[in-house]
């Protein structure tokens, strides 16, 4: 717009100071978008904001960028680890086609869409679930194994200074799996209990008694 049709909304007067201010738009599994807005301040009665009105069209465009940016990253993501286009078309009914429009910015996802996909990201697993027709027993199951490989795999604990239990009891009622882990410390054994007992019955399952320290 032309500087010399700019006005105060307030009170008409075309004498202002005009700055640049950075606004950083973000959206999950995506890399920040960088854009600069006018902020203007009236020197005749003080008021600040935006007069152009076109602050908005660039957020806008700014958050509509970073919402593609996230969703190619996380197409990327899938296939880095093999998981297909024709899974998400098998357990989500979401065609192939359309993952393709979006991922090259052809088109845009929905706010359900675009939710979906987030969901999907942050829980992978909820594909095999989607798959098995969301079978609550099954879903469960896939739930619970992945609870417990993550829990596993956060576990603070320096291996190479300590001394490893672990086991699984199985009945006809319940499997169990156990880990223990030690220090040795000036020759006693400190204990940094990690124990994990999983509990089976029908159709329900839960973890407790999951406790841990950091070995310093």
């Amino acid at each position: 717009m032309d500087k010399n049709k700019i006005i105060c909304p307030a009170c008409g007067s075309t004498s202002f100071e005009v700055a640049k201010t950075k606004k950083v738009i973000s959206e999950p599994y995506s890399n920040p978008v960088e854009v600069f807005i006018d902020e203007y301040n009236c020197l005749v009665c003080g008021m600040q904001g935006d007069f152009t009105k076109s602050n908005d069209e660039i957020i806008d465009r700014a958050i509509e960028q970073a919402k593609h940016n996230s969703v190619f990253s996380i197409i990327e993501y899938f296939n880095r680890n093999d998981i297909s286009m024709s899974a998400f078309e098998r357990a989500l009914d979401l065609p192939q086609r359309t993952l393709t429009k979006w991922k090259n910015g052809l088109s845009n996802p929905s706010a359900t869409g675009f939710a979906l996909m987030n969901i999907v990201r942050t829980y992978p697993w909820i594909l095999e679930v989607a798959q098995s027709k969301y079978d609550p027993v099954i879903a469960k199951k896939v739930y619970i194994s992945s609870a417990l490989n993550d829990f596993l795999s956060w576990v603070p604990i320096d291996l190479k200074s300590a001394f490893r239990g672990a086991g699984v009891v199985t009945t006809q009622e319940s499997h169990i799996f156990y880990a223990h882990f030690d220090k040795n410390a000036e020759n006693d054994f400190v204990p940094l209990s990690t124990e994990i007992q999983v509990e089976t019955g029908k159709d329900k399952y839960s973890i407790k008694n999951i406790s841990f320290a950091e070995v310093e």
